[in-house]
Order: structure tokens, then sequence, then C-alpha cells
């Protein structure tokens, strides 16, 4: 019993980082999409004539270690069209494994998405 407990604890603690990860390239995408960082939006006409950030959306994917919720940034004009997990896509396929493996190497989040991003754009 007490494996199967610890086994539970892995998979959430690998769903947790794989969320984390998943939640910042997100908000790395839409801020260089939108061309501002979140709450510094320009200043006058160029506010006015931009797509501004328009909440989130909800989405979940299955990993290897269980359902992952995601937020989905969206913005007014439904031009966003995220890249490291695309629109429709419910399955991170190896996405997960990749993610831990970075982390084990010890590199940081940004980096992560920096890799991911240039694996999901070729």
């Amino acid at each position: 019993m007490n494996s199967l407990k610890k086994t539970e604890e892995i998979k959430t603690k690998l769903r947790d980082l794989v969320k984390q990860t998943l939640q910042e390239a997100y908000e790395a995408e839409i801020e260089e999409f939108i061309g501002y960082p979140r709450r510094k939006p320009p200043k006058g006409e160029d506010f006015k004539s931009s797509n501004t950030r328009n909440g989130y959306g909800k989405k979940s994917v299955k990993s290897d270690s269980g359902e992952v919720e995601l937020e989905v940034p969206r913005d007014r004009n439904s031009e966003f069209e995220p890249r490291i997990v695309k629109k429709r896509q419910s399955i991170l396929d190896d996405l997960e494994d990749k993610i831990v493996a970075l982390y084990s190497k010890g590199m940081t989040t940004p980096g992560i998405y920096r890799r991911s991003w240039r694996i999901c754009t070729g």
C-alpha cells in the first residue's frame, strides 16, 4: 500500500511540473504574439488599435501521469494559435517525457520553454 501511495505522489508531482511548465510557455507565447507583457499594455493610440488579451479558456490534456488541466490565454481577435500544445490537441504524446528529462538535467522552466518552442516551430 505504501508504494502505491508513493506512485500516486510522484504522478501528482509530475502533473504539477508539466502544468507549471506549460502554463509558463502559454504566457510567453501570448506575450510574444500580443507584443507586450501581461498588465503592461502600450499607451495611447497603439493600445486602442492593437489586439489585447481576453482572459483564459480551460483545456484538459492527457499525459502519462494523468489528466492535466490548463488555462489557455485568449486574445480579443481570436487569432492566437498556441504552439506548445495546439488547439484541439488532447494528448501530450512525448512532451511530458521531454519536460521531465530537461528538468532532471537542471534546466529552468524558461529554458525548457525556449527549447520546446524551437522543437514545435521547426
